[in-house]
């Protein structure tokens, strides 16, 4: 499973993310990045390029 996850050959079901969050605290740096996923716990997110440039 490690190999699989390590050579990208798992789905991917955060589209990207890089950083996440319990749902009970609202970090300041949350609204720096474009959120992709949600779970019953936490929220996901990740970089937004198109307002990167």
């Amino acid at each position: 499973m490690a190999r699989l996850a390590l050579n990208q050959e798992l789905p991917d079901h955060t589209d990207g993310a890089l950083y996440f969050h319990d749902r009970t605290v609202q970090p300041h740096w949350a609204n720096e990045f474009l959120l992709t996923a949600e779970t019953d716990a936490f929220l996901f997110y990740r970089p937004d390029v198109a307002s990167a440039d």
